[in-house]
Formats: structure tokens, C-alpha cells, sequence
């Protein structure tokens, strides 16, 4: 996972790597962030949002009962430890910010067309992670096309349209929420960071005129052949789809010319790309991009690649 965190000052070493539980922590809240398409939490409203549109997650999935047992927020499993996330715990992740670079919170219209995929790309993130985290009434189901193998996140019983109920109840859940989110805590990391939303503003919007890449928005002609192409490229070796979905991410990054090299030759991805990297790379022989590039031929899928073009803005 890729994130950054500008944290209050007496809470860095409870965030340091050293600690496992705040770790999970930190992960977990920025998977929470990532299905929420909430990609800051900066300010007080950043908060409100993450809530309501969390509180819209469980209603859509009736999983609300889910929350406060035992007077906890919720329950996660971090390399399969169970542990208690809390509503303080989120708090204490002010300055939580998701991806490599800064990126606007997602419309909300969009979002909630498609909220599964959101949600998807989230918790299948996450249990690559050794993460698990919103997944009690789902179930992950494994598919086969040619040599591709699919994790698909299912959910036990169909869900169903959210009313204008729920959307007034999410309001009302998440201020009961904030009303607990201590003043002292943001005007002490305001004052830590007086310029950090300006900032990320300026770069957000500036970036917002980059593309985007989401693999669930290719078209059926598209994936045809980017599964093609790696079926055929490891006959009777099957791929997981994850690293498949990586790779393809990676292509597109050629593809748009949004790979670049540093003097010694080594080759990086631009911020905005958004690329997770480490997960590119976890099974690979080192960090090299280019002979990823090279190994899977990604060339052969540069021109089904190079006019996907979507705006950060949704």
C-alpha cells in the first residue's frame, strides 16, 4: 500500500513501523479511504465524508450492524491477528493520505455509481496485504478465463438501493461521529502543517489534468486482448489477475510515456500514475521496471493502451 502521513508530533512513534498494531492502523484506514474514494483526511469535512460514505457502504451491503460491537468502531485481521479499529484511531490518522501523490476526494456521483469497483480494488488491495478489513458478508470467489486466475469480491446476499433515508442517515451517523473528533487534535496539526492543504489543493488540481488509469473501466475488446496477451505468454502457467491488473497499470505507463529513467539508467513511474510498484515487484527479481516491461512483453499491449484517458476529477 502507498500512502503518506504528516502526523502530530507525539504520535510518530506510535506510527513507527516498529509498532505492528498502528501499522494495521494506518492500513486499514487507508483501505477504509481508498473504497471510500476519500483520498485525505485533512480536515474536519475530509472526516465527514469518509463517515458518510462509509455509513453508505454498510447500507448498501446491510452490513451496519457491523459496527459498534462490544463498543467497537470495527474489527480487522492484520497477518491474521484480529484487532479492534476505533473511531480515535481514525482520528489519530489526520494527515492520512492515500497513493503516491496528492489526488482529489472522488465525486461523489461517481462514487456511488460505482461503489462495488471502489470496494473491490480496496479490500482485494488489502488481503494482498495480509490485511483483512470490511469483508465479513463478502466472499471471495475464484474464476478462470483462459490462463487468467480472478479473485472476485461477492457478496453473500444482493444489495440493495440505497433511498434518501440513507443518505440522511449517513449524515446524521457521521456527525455523531465528528462531534467526538477532538478540536485540540486538528488545530494541533494545523499548526504543524499550516500550509499542507493549500499544498495538496495546488497539486491535486494541477495533476487532475494528468490521466488516470482504472482497470475496471476497460472496454470488453480491450480486456479480450490484454487477457490474450498474457494467457499465451505463460501457456499452462496461470497469472494471477491482481498481477495481471498491475501489469497492465504498468504497460499504460509506457504506453502514455509516463515511465521515465534517472542517470544511471533505472527507470521510475511518474507520481500521478498511482502505480503500486512494490506489488509489481514483490515476485519479481528486483525493481527494475524495464525488464518487467521487457519479461512480459508489454510493448504488444501499448497500442490498446495509449488512449485510455480519464480525469482524477471522477
Amino acid at each position: 500500500m502507498i500512502y503518506t502521513l504528516k502526523c502530530v508530533n507525539n504520535l510518530k512513534p506510535a506510527f513507527s513501523d516498529e509498532h505492528e498494531e498502528n501499522r494495521a492502523i494506518i492500513e486499514a484506514v487507508n483501505s477504509l479511504m481508498l473504497a471510500t474514494g476519500v483520498y485525505r483526511l485533512f480536515t474536519k469535512d475530509d472526516f465527514k465524508v469518509f463517515f458518510e460514505r462509509l455509513y453508505l457502504i454498510t447500507s448498501h451491503y446491510s452490513i451496519i450492524d457491523r459496527f459498534f460491537q462490544d463498543e467497537t468502531f470495527m474489527y480487522i485481521v492484520y497477518h491474521g491477528k484480529i484487532m479492534t479499529l476505533e473511531t480515535s484511531d481514525i482520528f489519530n490518522c489526520i494527515g492520512l493520505c492515500c497513493g503516491s501523490s496528492p489526488r482529489k476526494n472522488v465525486d461523489r456521483d461517481f462514487w456511488i455509481k460505482n461503489m462495488h469497483p471502489f470496494i473491490n480494488d480496496s479490500i482485494l488491495e488489502a488481503l494482498d496485504n495480509n490485511l483483512i478489513v470490511l469483508i465479513q458478508d463478502f466472499e471471495v470467489q475464484k474464476k478462470t478465463i483462459g490462463n487468467i486466475e480472478y479473485n472476485e469480491l461477492v457478496f453473500k446476499n444482493n444489495a440493495r438501493k440505497l433511498t434518501e433515508q440513507d443518505y440522511k442517515n449517513a449524515q446524521v451517523f457521521s456527525k455523531s461521529i465528528i462531534n467526538d473528533l477532538p478540536a485540540i487534535l486538528v488545530e494541533k496539526w494545523n499548526k504543524l502543517y499550516p500550509d499542507a492543504i493549500s499544498e495538496h489543493d495546488k497539486e491535486a488540481e494541477s495533476l487532475s489534468n494528468y490521466p488516470s488509469f482504472r482497470f475496471w473501466e476497460l472496454d470488453t475488446n480491450q480486456l479480450n486482448i490484454i487477457e490474450k496477451h498474457f494467457s499465451e505468454l505463460q501457456p499452462g502457467k496461470p497469472l494471477d489477475a491482481r498481477k495481471m491488473m498491475l501489469l497492465t497499470h504498468l504497460a499504460w505507463a509506457y504506453a502514455n510515456d509516463f515511465v521515465y529513467h534517472y542517470d544511471n539508467g533505472l527507470a521510475y513511474v511518474a507520481d500521478f500514475v498511482w502505480l503500486d510498484g512494490d506489488s509489481i515487484c514483490r515476485e519479481e527479481a528486483g525493481y527494475n521496471f524495464d525488464e518487467i516491461n521487457e519479461t512480459y512483453q508489454l510493448e504488444e499491449l501499448y497500442p490498446t493502451l495509449r488512449v485510455i484517458y480519464n480525469n482524477y476529477n471522477t
